[in-house]
């Protein structure tokens, strides 16, 4: 399977949803957070079985890593009263959709090369 199919392709729309949780308080934001969290979750297993350990992947391990903390900062905000009109809140999703935008690109290149961590060039 190609690593850019780890991504869903309506991992967008969800993050779209964060946006309208930001904007106006939209109910269901916190619920579209756990989504994305479930999906990395996901995408790292799937890393996990392919290499090893998603960590083999350099780059795309501190991509991976930044979005966890992104998540976790994200969940935080909700605890403490949730993310409407919380500028930290629109950082950090601005954050997570650059994230998983680099997560794509990498994801791509790495298909069309062929490269494994195993690989010695």
């Amino acid at each position: 399977m190609p690593l850019k199919d780890l991504i869903p392709h309506h991992l967008s729309y969800c993050i779209s949803k964060l946006y309208e949780g930001y904007w106006s308080g939209y109910p269901l934001a916190e619920m579209d957070l756990g989504m994305i969290a479930d999906y990395q979750e996901k995408i790292k297993a799937e890393l996990d079985k392919k290499y090893g350990s998603y960590r083999n992947l350099d780059n795309s391990s501190d991509t991976l890593e930044s979005i966890d903390y992104v998540l976790m900062r994200l969940q935080e905000l909700f605890v403490a009263g949730g993310i409407k009109g919380n500028k930290d809140a629109k950082v950090f999703i601005d954050a997570l959709a650059h994230y998983f935008d680099e997560v794509k690109e990498m994801f791509a290149e790495i298909d069309n090369t062929g490269w494994h961590p195993d690989d010695p060039s």
